[in-house]
């Protein structure tokens, strides 16, 4: 995948979670009423595809629908099993993601306050490296964690997860 293709799913996985707290990436049109996400709303960046022209669910006012490994179960014949390891994946990802981001926001913060108070240079820099390592870890764990989804998949259900990423991926072009 191409870095700028990375680039423009992490930007949208921040701005996700800056606005929502959370990652909503199922197409439902009500919010679930456990108080917690369910495994078909939670996506990583990596896993999020773009809708399919002859999906059935249609975006709701305005509002795009996103497809996700959950939205495609019945034809990967995904186990309940299988969607239970995959939620959990998929939350300890969410926790880990809301927490770097803070910390990434906190950084950028203090890196604000340094340049205005004419910080020394190397403090800047050792700053700006810190904040580049923050986005490293974001990035390699969103990647480590669509390996882990995809490690959840027999070999059928990983090629057959394969061809639909790649039909989508024709459509958006």
């Amino acid at each position: 995948m191409r870095v700028s293709k990375l680039l423009k799913i992490l930007l949208g996985l921040c701005i996700a979670l800056t606005f929502n707290g959370v990652i909503w990436a199922a197409p439902q049109t009500t919010p679930p009423t456990t108080g917690s996400p369910s495994a078909e709303e939670l996506t990583p960046a990596t896993q999020v595809s773009p809708p399919q022209v002859s999906a059935p669910t249609q975006p709701q006012q305005g509002r795009r629908v996103v497809r996700t490994i959950f939205s495609y179960r019945n034809v990967l014949g995904l186990t309940d099993a299988q969607v239970d390891k995959m939620r959990k994946i998929l939350l300890d990802f969410q926790k880990f993601l809301i927490a770097k981001r803070a910390d990434l926001q906190v950084a950028e913060i203090e890196l604000r306050e340094m340049i205005n108070n004419g910080e020394d240079l190397g403090k800047i820099r050792k700053k700006l490296e810190e904040i580049e390592r923050l986005r490293v870890e974001i990035r390699y764990t969103d990647i480590e964690t669509a390996r882990k989804i995809e490690n959840v998949l027999t070999k059928d259900q990983l090629k057959r997860w394969r061809e639909i990423q790649r039909a989508n991926a024709l459509i958006s072009q």
